[in-house]
């Protein structure tokens, strides 16, 4: 159940951050940082190790487990806030974060970690005093999230010359993500295909009709036909029913049935490219799916919409929709393809 994970992610998040001991809105009465010795040169220990490639500032970076959260960081620069230290000043980062798959995340002010060209970490003050300062970002499909992390940095150091980081867990010495003045930007090609599995299915000699075109399954007696029409671009806005990474594919599927009650399910469709990848889709029902089980009454016709999902911008050039009878077994019974006439 999609509810249980949520629930589980929420906990896990909030109990790493519990942990950090870095929530920016202490109100701790020790000294608000450290000295200014023990800023110099920003020795506060060793960058975590990164064996990507650096991405720009103001540029996204997957991040968290599965990447499935999106964050990007601006560059760092001094701010007119006091850091209580001669020689110290307050440098700021402007930072973002949104949900790519599913969940509620919260992201910690402690895993964005500030370097200097030797790689040294940057300490944070004890209190934050960046108005956009953040205990957590709670971020899911619908709300992403902004705010400031604050760092001591020695004055007149050569920003240009840092590093951010980003760790996936407080305290951990490998980065999920690291920006820099001279990163690159992530090109992301177009996508010709879906993202899921190859398809297994075998389709010799399997009975096949363009879309538009009814099939059917029975006999003279009692039938079920079945027409499905050509897959149409779908708009997804964020829902815990789909990935924030993901554009729909919606396929319209007419059921007849004749001399008995017949069984639809949502589990007797798979729509596949024309390279032979399997679309994801939820089990449970995308936003716009219309069919789950369902019994078609005898001289009665029902209509329903299938979303599928493809790689958000993908660009696929040709379909089958695959009709499994018995979705437990690895046959399929008929199947649908492109090109075809769309449905009036």
């Amino acid at each position: 159940m999609v509810t249980v994970a949520r629930r589980a992610l929420v906990g896990a998040s909030l109990g790493a951050l519990a942990l950090t001991g870095c929530q920016s809105g202490s109100t701790s009465s020790t000294s608000s940082g450290p000295s200014a010795a023990a800023v110099a040169g920003c020795a506060g220990g060793s960058a975590p190790t990164f064996t990507g490639k650096p991405t720009a500032y103001d540029a996204p970076a997957p991040v968290e487990p599965g990447k499935s959260v999106s964050a990007q960081v601006g560059q760092p620069a001094v701010t007119a806030y006091p850091s209580g230290h001669k020689g110290v000043k307050i440098v700021q980062i402007q930072v973002g974060a949104q949900v790519l798959t599913n969940g509620v995340f919260a992201i910690s002010p402690g895993s964005f970690l500030l370097a200097d060209a030797k790689g040294h970490l940057c300490p944070q003050p004890k209190v934050d005093p960046l108005p956009k300062s953040f205990p957590a970002l709670q971020v899911d499909e619908s709300h992403p999230g902004a705010g400031g992390v604050a760092f001591l940095v020695p004055e007149g150091a050569d920003l240009s010359t840092f590093s951010v980081y980003y760790t996936n867990s407080a305290g951990s010495a490998v980065a999920a993500a690291k920006w820099t003045a001279n990163g690159g930007t992530r090109n992301i090609p177009v996508g010709r295909t879906c993202d899921g599995p190859k398809s297994t299915f075998s389709l010799k000699g399997v009975k096949n009709q363009s879309f538009g075109r009814g099939q059917t399954i029975g006999d003279s007696t009692i039938s079920l036909k079945l027409t499905a029409y050509e897959p149409t671009p779908r708009t997804l806005t964020p829902s815990a029913k789909q990935p924030n990474d993901v554009q729909g594919v919606a396929v319209h599927v007419r059921g007849a049935a004749q001399g008995a009650l017949r069984f639809m399910g949502r589990s007797q469709f798979r729509l596949m490219d024309s390279s032979g990848i399997l679309c994801r889709y939820n089990p449970l029902g995308s936003d716009g799916d219309t069919l789950t089980s369902t019994l078609v009454s005898p001289g009665k016709t029902r209509d329903f919409t299938l979303i599928f999902w493809i790689p958000r911008g993908a660009k696929v050039p040709g379909w089958k929709l695959l009709y499994l009878a018995d979705p437990s077994k690895p046959k399929v019974t008929f199947y649908w393809t492109s090109p075809a006439p769309r449905k009036k």
